[in-house]
């Protein structure tokens, strides 16, 4: 039986795989749609009955991943598209 520790991070990874699979989506998406899938894979895990042998520090552990990997996405993708609109609009000046 998978832990929920284990259920979370393939929600998670799942959640990723999708979010890089869509073309540049807006960071706000992008992190609500990882959060959500992240508490899909909790819900499974509740309803699997994977939580009753886990102790809240880990499942505290595990949600604190899942809003670590959330914020860091967020912000590679505000780093990838403010370098992407560099020089591009229609006010650029010299290029």
């Amino acid at each position: 039986m998978p832990t929920s520790g284990e259920l979370i991070s393939v929600a998670a990874g799942a959640a990723l795989a999708v979010v890089i699979g869509l073309r540049r989506p807006p960071p706000l998406i992008s992190a609500l749609l990882l959060i959500a899938i992240a508490l899909l894979g909790l819900g499974l895990a509740y309803a699997l009955g994977a939580l009753a042998a886990v102790g809240v520090y880990v499942l505290i552990m595990d949600i604190g991943y899942v809003a670590g990997l959330t914020a860091s996405l967020v912000r590679e993708l505000n780093r990838g598209q403010s370098k992407a609109g560099r020089g591009r609009g229609r006010w650029a000046i010299g290029r």
